[in-house]
């Protein structure tokens, strides 16, 4: 495997499905890191500024709040569980949702600072109560985000950056805790 097929390309308009993927062994792990250093070396010097928040992004800075404090209601679990259900099935978030869960505008998805947000929620999710469907969610959002760089602002790139090396320690942790070696040992 020479490329990691999931960070490639505009994930926003080019959704990737997930189902039926080959198994590649260690070396889609291998690709996968390489994907994530590429990233890093792909990071403009913009300036952009975030666009106005909109309802999504504060409900998730104020899931992230309550994730931060350590007190996170039942309530809160469930809104985190339907945001990661909505990412899930359509691999967008919108900016608004009605009361049913459904987006109020499916135009209205391209908000790169959502993403971003959504990536610390379920990292912070993940590392709250290390139930694999966060992590899961989390590694899914990754792939989103790292075909969006060039859409980022320096602050932006800033979170992502930590946000991929929070991502590596929690696979890498895994891996060792369930006994895989994610790289082929040396001969």
């Amino acid at each position: 495997m020479n490329t990691y097929p999931y960070g490639t390309g505009n994930r926003l308009e080019d959704r990737n499905t997930y189902f039926y993927s080959p198994f590649v062994g260690r070396d889609l792990f291998t690709t996968w890191k390489r994907q994530r250093d590429n990233a890093f070396q792909s990071f403009p010097t913009s300036t952009i500024c975030p666009s106005e928040e909109s309802s999504t992004d504060l409900l998730i800075a104020g899931l992230l709040t309550s994730l931060r404090s350590g007190k996170v209601s039942r309530s809160e679990w469930t809104q985190i569980g339907k945001l990661m259900q909505r990412f899930e099935v359509s691999k967008r978030l919108h900016a608004d949702y009605n009361m049913n869960w459904r987006p109020i505008d499916m135009a209205d998805y391209q908000r790169v600072e959502t993403y971003v947000r959504f990536a610390e929620l379920m990292d912070l999710a993940y590392q709250s109560s290390a139930r694999l469907q966060y992590l899961n969610a989390f590694l899914k959002s990754m792939d989103t985000l790292t075909t969006l760089v060039d859409r980022l602002g320096a602050q932006q790139i800033n979170r992502l950056e930590q946000l991929i090396y929070r991502e590596r320690g929690h696979v890498e942790k895994l891996a060792l805790r369930v006994g895989v070696t994610l790289t082929e040992p040396s001969k």
